[in-house]
C-alpha cells in the first residue's frame, strides 16, 4: 500500500498498520522502511486475535498475524475483509479500490 499511499489518500482511505510483535521489533522496521502511514504495536496481539487472523504456529510462521486487509467505513462498518493464504498474499490495490467503490452510497439522480 505504500508503493501507492497517494492514491490511497486521495480516496479518503486512511492507512493504519498493525504489528503484533514487541515495540522494539516494529520500531526498528517501521524506521528501516519508512511507512507513511501510522504503525500500531499490538505487543499482546488481542487486535489480531479480535481480527481472527492470528496464527499460533503453522509451516511458515509462528505467533504472529496473516497478512490481513480491513477497510472500515466512517461509521465502523467493516466494508473489506482479506486474509492472505500465506505470508506473500496480499489484495491488489484494485480489489481494495473496487470495494471503496461499492461501499458508497448511491448517487441519486438530478431532479
Amino acid at each position: 500500500m505504500r508503493d501507492r499511499f497517494e492514491e490511497y489518500e486521495r480516496r479518503g482511505i486512511q492507512i493504519v498498520a498493525i504489528y503484533g510483535q514487541g515495540f522494539g521489533a516494529v520500531r526498528k522496521l517501521a524506521e528501516r522502511e519508512q511507512f507513511p502511514f501510522p504503525v500500531v504495536v499490538d505487543e499482546d496481539r488481542a487486535v489480531i486475535r479480535d481480527y481472527g487472523v492470528y496464527v499460533r504456529i503453522n509451516v511458515e510462521s509462528w505467533n504472529m498475524a496473516r497478512p490481513s486487509t480491513v477497510l472500515i467505513d466512517g461509521a465502523g462498518i467493516v466494508r473489506f475483509v482479506f486474509v492472505g493464504k500465506n505470508q506473500l498474499e496480499w489484495p491488489t490495490h484494485e480489489m481494495v479500490f473496487a470495494a471503496l467503490e461499492a461501499a458508497k452510497p448511491p448517487v441519486e439522480p438530478a431532479g
